[in-house]
């Protein structure tokens, strides 16, 4: 199902689970948080690497990879001078389908990527040193010497 979130690329990934601090400075940036401080929860935004441009200016942004984490906001500290020191968490896994900018900041159709176990895809078991028991039952072996 596809969803319409606000996007902040950054010149780096996101995993759900982890910690994002930001320091919010850019204009568009501070209206991305307005505007999810004035929405309903959860409060979420689009974190999605930047694969060809840089963070910052209005043209930095030339191309963004098609799989990004969406960040869910925990704190948020106001500045003096209207900036704003965040805190995400990273929680899931999306894949971008589309782009929007009609607002100051980018936003992305979305379709969210299901989740993972904890211990991943499963792997094929290999032979011989992949496994403990497989290390000990070949230096047992007799034909180990």
């Amino acid at each position: 199902m596809s969803e319409t979130l606000p996007l902040f690329p950054l010149g780096t990934v996101l995993f759900p689970g982890l910690l994002l601090p930001l320091h919010i400075f850019e204009e568009r940036y501070r209206q991305l948080v307005r505007d999810l401080q004035a929405g309903p929860e959860p409060r979420r935004f689009g974190v999605v690497a930047i694969r060809q441009g840089r963070e910052t200016g209005v043209d930095g942004i030339q191309a963004l990879y098609e799989t990004g984490c969406t960040a869910t906001l925990r704190q948020v500290k106001e500045l003096e001078d209207g900036r704003y020191d965040i805190v995400t968490v990273g929680t899931d896994r999306f894949r971008l389908t589309g782009q929007d900018d009609s607002k100051p900041y980018l936003q992305g159709t979305v379709d969210v990527l299901p989740r993972r176990s904890a211990a991943g895809p499963a792997r094929p078991r290999r032979r011989g040193w992949s496994g403990t028991r497989s290390a000990r039952t070949w230096a047992r072996s007799p034909s180990a010497a």
